[in-house]
């Protein structure tokens, strides 16, 4: 064999040595990401069940504040009614 065909065979060699060596790469970086967008599929529906959860919880923090003002507001008329009744 002279040197130019050796040489063309080693670099034809490193090519598809270089060609599979990318695709074992990208197989795995394809594999990472896999993982990763299931993870933040996870996360992305936790968020969601946690916005639901926070709206009730102010949903009833504002029913309960209502109610509560409700009582104030009838306690101070009362509170109202009963000073100007001892004048």
């Amino acid at each position: 064999m002279t040197k130019k065909t050796t040489h063309q065979l080693a670099s034809k060699e490193i090519e598809r040595l270089l060609d599979q060596q990318t695709t074992v790469i990208l197989n795995a970086v394809d594999e990472k990401i896999g993982k990763m967008d299931k993870r933040f599929n996870f996360v992305d529906h936790e968020i969601v069940v946690l916005r639901k959860r926070l709206e009730q919880i102010e949903m009833r923090v504002n029913q309960k504040i209502g109610k509560l003002t409700t009582s104030i507001d009838k306690f101070l008329k009362r509170q109202q009614i009963w000073r100007t009744s001892l004048h």
